[in-house]
């Protein structure tokens, strides 16, 4: 970054070679737009500039430079008149080159104290444009005036001239030819127009003078030197002038001549004209949520939610293109408040799909229903989708909102600490703070962008450089480069950006590298999101051959990256995407993004939320997704955590995916999904050389389904790195007529729907756990009649409604001497073990044999409370079994969640479940055993991915270093196999995975009993054993 930090700015500079070219100068303090601004400091009648106005309106020429005066702002657009060459671009930077205290461009006013009153209860507002003038109307006192010299007499009376109540008395004094009433310091903006208002008396023989001068300093005059001549009676003097200056202290003079007496009851000086929209409000520097209906919390089932929800699918329509789509919801009682109705024109926001929310507004109301434009992308054909209403005053009914009413010019506001708002509040109110549309050939370089619809626009320009800018509190576009040519983006950054971050669709060539973005589509404090769900955007969307690297990305609203084709997206940082939208992602391409490639990134926690859609809605939280029939992708070297899929192949084919880090994932790390056929369907994928370490027992490494043909074509399969560690599926398979999960070597011997050996990952691995050491010893069963050698005991069997399950003991020989035979009742049947004990944190393995009439499905084994109130589940991870129509034994560990020691009394009591036995199907069980483990010292495996988030080499240190040090010479690099040697080398945007094991206990045969308990010490690999270490071919 570094690197890419010099090399831009060398670049930049080497463009201004043009020998007539000059270097302009802007001083927002001590500039003046009169003098040549080619001179940085003032000399005689010459120096700096002052008003961006006056760079607009200078036609640049090519290698021309403009420099703004570090730690100054303005608060003007700048919208250059020229343009630059390939070979002299026009430079916008700072002087001193790259200060850190950037010349800043800001949309934002402060609020003056003084100028709030209260509307009602914990709301105020204020009027614009503002009064600068503190105690204007002199209702009380003369209070924040001053008087020069001081023998001038400054009063206030309360019986003014012609009975007017209420008013300043100021008499000049004797020691100087003149006396000054001064008012408070205010800021100004150079080139602004501002309006005086004064109501005075004086006698016919005084004149006045009114002066807007510094305060301080120089006393120079502002724009305003105005004498007035009394008339013996009172009057009000309008005088409109434009600031020569921006700075924070202004004042008005009004200059009286020796001796003479004059009144003033109302003096006010504000901006000219019509204010512009506010479009943002700060409090203390955090973003206000706009006034909105109805409230988060509105529905104690959702505290967490502001959504009402539809209480009917909508209308489904469809256009010309044949495209389906609604234009109305139907709506719940909306709780308005007494006298309130909706009306057209209202604006409100709709969770339009999954992974969408949009803006829209009424155009017609009806019993139950509301209409609305513009159409939704896609049809509404369920209810439950969420939507609220915003920017009405009826609306601001709760702390920490704000509205502007644009034709009244006032602004509201509640605070978020229900406080008068006092100085606190600032609002943004420009809407584009830089202008390059259709430019050509400019840099804009180390500047600050803060307060503005839109940060830079540069749509349709070509060869533009934005570098080194910090570009804050926006509410839209940060950067909007949308069809524009080679922009290079570079070096920003960029937070608080209501919707998108960097915009460059349908842009060629673009160069979007080493940025950081931070807060895009929704606001955080103290890690915590303090906006309602705003209009869902995209980070960076990168545009046609753009190269979109080693950006850092954090607390996005929507989606973290996407693209258009022949893109190269690599080296970034994601972290917390997708917060208020779901079936999102951290980096997403589609059939448009056609031969880009997504490599080296590391992407972390992708949040999802399903608020606001319909009942029964799936969080979708992908890290890297191929979406809707991406094709030709390649996905390689890429580092993901934290999401519901690593990746996800939805519909694509001819894609790679290759030695990608996958980790910890909450259902799978890539799955493939067909749910129709486009181009061929899904097919010819590559997976290779990945590492897939699933850390929970429901989280399988790879999932294949199709809902309209067979799996085997998805993909091949070869040299990837699976972790079983907690659970012995590595694949799961769904198709139009199986349902089938594959341990590492089922997997490699998986044949097609045709009986053909598919050669899956033969060059695979299966490194965690190391199956040459065993986790732990085993104790004795402790499950009563377990074989059926004393009859049926207490095993039972159960199905709701009549024609119940049954249960009998047969001969089982040579599997058994007895079994349980079970014939599942008129509906879905379980059945349950006897009872017995188990201890809350304790581990367990479990093993028995069973063979079925069902082997197209999933059983699922659970151990719970035995009852017979209490039947929760104790142990927090589900786990499935594919049953076959032969004898097979299987096993698996887990550890209890609970405590149920008493297995003679109520409720406290375990037992071992199968559920899920279709209705009239059959299953046999026996031998079962449940045995707990003593995994010694070590204890349970523990896993870790050790991320370096920079993007240079890093090294870690042992994780448990400090609470547990004694496991450090535990650890296990994976997939290497090795013992881990601290600290570790991580490489730039990556991770390593490692996990603890207790490397003492031998099991050479790898069937997870110790040499020392085995009975069958040379078990063929991969078959399930039980406590003595036998399977059933030992």
């Amino acid at each position: 970054m570094k690197f890419c930090y010099s090399l831009l700015t060398l670049v930049s500079l080497c463009y201004c070679t043009n020998a007539m070219a000059v270097t302009y100068y802007v001083d927002a303090l001590n500039g003046n737009d009169s003098w040549s601004g080619t001179t940085s400091s003032i000399s005689g009648t010459n120096g700096p500039w002052q008003s961006i106005a006056k760079v607009n309106a200078t036609p640049l020429l090519p290698g021309d430079q403009v420099l703004f005066s570090c730690g100054q702002t303005w608060y003007e657009t700048l919208k250059p008149s020229g343009n630059g060459t390939s070979t002299a671009k026009i430079y916008f930077g700072s002087y001193p080159s790259q200060c850190t205290n950037k010349p800043k461009i800001t949309g934002f006013r402060s609020v003056a104290g003084y100028n709030w009153r209260q509307y009602q209860g914990n709301i105020w507002k204020t009027t614009l444009p503002q009064n600068l003038i503190i105690n204007g109307n002199f209702s009380a006192s003369v209070a924040n005036w001053a008087k020069w010299p001081s023998d001038a007499s400054q009063t206030f009376a309360t019986i003014c001239p012609t009975s007017v109540a209420g008013c300043m008395d100021f008499l000049a004094g004797t020691s100087a030819s003149t006396s000054l009433a001064n008012s408070n310091p205010f800021p100004l903006v150079g080139g602004k127009k501002y309006a005086l208002t004064l109501s005075f008396y004086a006698a016919s023989d005084t004149s006045i003078n009114l002066i807007v001068r510094e305060n301080g300093n120089s006393y120079r005059t502002l724009g305003l030197n105005k004498k007035v001549s009394g008339i013996g009676q009172w009057q009000t003097v309008n005088a409109e002038f434009t600031a020569t200056q921006t700075l924070p202290n202004a004042r008005l003079d009004i200059q009286v001549p020796t001796t003479k007496r004059i009144y003033i009851r109302y003096a006010q000086i504000q901006e000219s004209g019509v204010q512009p929209t506010a479009n943002m409000v700060l409090f203390d520097n955090d973003p206000v949520a706009i006034a909105h209906h109805p409230n988060v919390g509105h529905d104690p089932a959702q505290p967490e939610s502001v959504y009402f929800r539809t209480v009917a699918a909508s209308p489904v329509l469809t256009n010309a293109n044949g495209s389906k789509f609604s234009a109305q919801i139907a709506v719940p009682d909306l709780e308005l408040p007494t006298g309130v109705t909706i009306t057209n024109g209202m604006k409100f926001r709709l969770r339009d799909a999954d992974w969408e929310i949009n803006d829209f507004a009424v155009t017609g109301v009806a019993a139950g229903t509301i209409s609305f434009a513009p159409n939704t992308a896609y049809p509404l054909s369920k209810a439950g989708w969420g939507f609220y209403f915003y920017d009405a005053l009826w609306m601001l009914d709760s702390a920490g909102e704000w509205f502007y009413d644009s034709a009244a010019q006032t602004l509201y506001v509640w605070t978020p600490t229900n406080e008068n708002p006092g100085n606190r509040i600032s609002f943004a109110a420009i809407d584009t703070a830089v202008d390059l549309r259709a430019k050509t050939s400019l840099t804009v370089d180390n500047l600050e962008i803060d307060g503005a619809a839109t940060g830079i626009d540069i749509v349709s320009s070509s060869n533009i450089t934005l570098q080194h800018l910090n570009i804050h509190n926006v509410t839209d576009y940060a950067i909007n480069a949308q069809s524009s040519n080679v922009p290079t983006i570079a070096n920003n950054l960029i937070d608080r950006v209501g919707v998108n971050g960097i915009s460059a669709i349908n842009s060629t060539n673009a160069l979007i590298d080493s940025n950081e973005l931070a807060e895009i589509g929704q606001f955080v404090k103290a890690g915590k999101s303090i906006s309602i769900p705003l209009r869902s955007g995209v980070s960076i969307f990168g545009g046609l051959g753009s190269i979109v690297s080693n950006n850092s990305l954090s607390d996005i609203g929507g989606y973290g990256i996407r693209s258009q084709r022949d893109n190269l997206i690599e080296t970034n940082l994601i972290q917390r995407s997708c917060a208020f939208i779901s079936d999102c992602s951290a980096i997403y391409v589609d059939p448009a993004s056609l031969r880009t490639t997504v490599q080296n990134n590391l992407v972390l926690d992708v949040l999802g939320n399903i608020d606001g859609t319909p009942d029964g809605t799936s969080k979708l939280a992908n890290g890297i997704y191929l979406d809707d029939g991406a094709s030709g992708m390649s996905v390689t070297g890429n580092t993901v955590n934290g999401t519901t899929n690593a990746i996800h192949i939805h519909n694509g084919s001819q894609n790679t995916v290759s030695q990608n880090l996958l980790y910890g994932n909450q259902d799978r790390l890539i799955w493939q999904q067909e749910d129709r056929v486009i181009n061929g369907g899904l097919q010819g994928n590559i997976i290779t050389g990945n590492q897939l370490f699933p850390t929970t027992n429901k989280g399988v490494a790879i999932l294949n389904n199709s809902l309209v043909g067979n799996v085997d074509k998805f993909a091949s399969y070869d040299s990837n790195h699976y972790s079983t560690i907690y659970s012995p599926v590595i694949v799961s398979e769904y198709g139009t007529s199986s349902l089938t999960d594959y341990t590492f070597l089922d997997w490699q011997k998986a044949t097609t729907s045709t009986n053909v050996i598919r050669n899956n990952d033969l060059n695979g691995d299966n490194p965690a756990p190391i199956t040459t050491y065993s986790l732990g010893t085993v104790g004795q069963n402790i499950v009563p009649d377990g074989d059926f050698s004393a009859g049926l005991q207490s095993w039972a069997v159960w199905n709701a409604g009549a024609l119940t399950s049954s249960i009998a003991v047969e001969g089982c020989l040579p599997v058994s001497v007895n079994c349980g035979h079970v014939t599942a009742g008129a509906s879905t049947s379980l059945v349950n073990s006897p009872k017995f004990a188990i201890i809350k944190g304790k581990t367990y393995r479990v093993s028995f044999d069973m063979k079925s009439t069902y082997t197209t499905g999933f059983l699922w084994l659970n151990v719970r409370f035995a009852g017979p109130t209490k039947y929760g589940s104790l142990k927090t991870d589900s786990t499935r079994v594919t049953p076959t129509a032969d004898w097979k034994r299987y096993s698996f560990v887990f550890e209890a969640s609970d405590t149920a020691a008493n297995p003679a009394l109520n409720d406290q009591g375990a037992r071992f479940d199968i559920n899920e036995i279709p209705a009239g199907q059959q299953l046999w069980i026996g031998n079962l055993e449940i045995a707990p483990m003593d995994l010694g010292s070590i204890g349970p495996i523990v896993t870790e991915m050790l991320v370096n988030k920079t993007d240079i080499t890093t090294t870690a240190d042992c994780p448990s270093r400090i609470q547990n040090p004694s496991l450090c010479s535990s650890y296990v690099n994976f997939p290497e196999g090795t013992v881990v040697t601290w600290p570790m080398s991580i490489p730039p945007r990556s991770g390593r995975i490692v996990f603890t094991q207790n490397l003492t206990l031998l099991d050479t045969d790898g069937d997870g009993i110790a040499n020392s308990q085995d009975s069958c010490a040379t078990t063929a690999k991969g078959l399930a054993v039980n406590l003595r270490g036998c399977s059933l071919l030992d």
